[in-house]
């Protein structure tokens, strides 16, 4: 609903929205997820409410043809009792329901009931506030069947662009041959993933049949200890030391059970006849170009810049400008932040708030370099003057990063 049909942009008079008065009522309105409204002294609010009409005419058009259209939203069965009538449209069936329970966050709850639900059919889910653990929650075989789509804008809602894209998917998802399409779309994109995440996080294949090979034999070692084996094979492949004191520390930060000794894993690793591996933060800029795009050594960012050393650095403290440093402490700088001789417009806000959920410079470069919901590369949209866009997304991300962080060592 918001953000998708009704538009959390005020905007009078625009052909594109249409304008209604709703009256809500404070013994019918919903409680999960929202904020109480403005109610006047008789337990009303009435307010000018605005809503798509692209949205509202494609909405529209799946129930004329027959399409089993479910709200998904967090007004819940209020939907129907504000929302359905005045918009021309039936009273639909509700898809999510109840309380909170617990889900941080409304796509969260959302997605635990839609995954939940409808089994071996094609879904689509469109809201504002999407979450990937709708594709965790289906049955594997179901998610190439599974759109989770994201309106371009929605402070405006769903324009005709966003619905003709919908609408081509459901095109495919209504015969045999569409879905078998989406089942090929669907191994490709798993395999270009996997081979994204082996790239971002041990830079090649080797590296990473290495790590998986040193995890393994620990894991053989140690049954119980699969969390620290996998520590301690991380740790070696990025180019960290096997020694005694360096493996002892491992796992004493990350509390490894007594079983874990640092004798029994020196000698297990003694086993495997390790090679030398690079280290993947050593090979900038070439290895990383494919996940962190082109990068720009200091001296070459001062030219473009017109910046002095101190000054390039200064930008880079406050967060103007992003800065990767590798382990021998060489600063490159993602080149499309840098743009006719200036740094990006609203860089800095983004990168303020990725802060408040990762430390990790590298962390933001690959997230703001990789493809959105819509398979653009978030950078895209700072050459074209929507860094806010960027900003609502970073917010949402943070707020993931720091739900799933590990917890830090209490001695640290």
């Amino acid at each position: 609903m918001d953000g998708v049909i009704r538009c959390l942009l005020r905007w009078p008079d625009a052909p594109e929205a249409i304008e209604l008065s709703i009256t809500m009522h404070r013994d019918a309105y919903p409680k999960a997820f929202h904020s109480e409204a403005p109610w006047d002294e008789d337990g009303t609010s009435t307010q000018s409410e605005y809503f798509s009409r692209a949205g509202v005419e494609w909405a529209r058009r799946l129930v004329e043809r027959g399409a089993d259209v479910r709200w998904a939203t967090t007004w819940q069965h209020h939907a129907n009792t504000y929302f359905s009538g005045p918009l021309g449209l039936p009273e639909l069936p509700v898809a999510v329901s109840g309380e909170a329970g617990g889900a941080r966050t409304s796509g969260v709850w959302k997605a635990r009931q839609l995954g939940a639900g409808f089994p071996g059919r094609p879904l689509v889910w469109v809201d504002d506030q999407p979450d990937d653990w709708l594709m965790t929650a289906r049955r594997p075989v179901d998610r190439a069947l599974t759109l989770i789509y994201r309106p371009a804008s929605p402070m405006t809602g769903l324009q005709e662009p966003d619905t003709a894209e919908i609408d081509e998917w459901l095109n495919l998802a209504s015969t045999v041959e569409g879905q078998q399409e989406l089942r090929d779309r669907r191994r490709r994109e798993v395999r270009r993933e996997r081979a994204r995440f082996i790239r971002f996080n041990w830079g090649s294949p080797e590296v990473y049949r290495q790590r998986n090979r040193i995890r393994n034999a620990l894991k053989t070692e140690f049954p119980d200890e699969g969390f620290t084996a996998a520590i301690i094979a991380d740790h070696i492949v990025r180019g960290g030391e096997w020694t005694r004191p360096a493996i002892g520390d491992l796992l004493e930060r990350w509390h490894a059970s007594k079983e874990v000794t640092v004798k029994r894993v020196v000698e297990v690793l003694g086993r495997l006849d390790l090679p030398e591996l690079p280290n993947p933060r050593r090979v900038l800029p070439e290895l990383w170009a494919a996940t962190l795009g082109p990068m720009i050594p200091q001296h070459h960012a001062t030219k473009l810049l017109g910046m002095t050393d101190s000054e390039l650095e200064q930008a880079a403290d406050d967060l103007r400008a992003l800065r990767l440093l590798t382990v021998d402490e060489q600063a490159y700088y993602p080149g499309w932040q840098i743009s006719d001789g200036q740094l990006v417009p609203g860089l800095q806000d983004v990168l303020r708030m990725l802060r408040t959920g990762s430390d990790d410079a590298w962390r933001w470069a690959a997230w703001l370099y990789a493809q959105d919901g819509r398979g653009v590369r978030r950078v895209r949209r700072f050459a074209v003057g929507r860094a806010d866009s960027v900003l609502q997304d970073a917010r949402w991300v943070a707020a993931e990063w720091r739900a799933t962080a590990l917890p830090e060592d209490p001695d640290d």
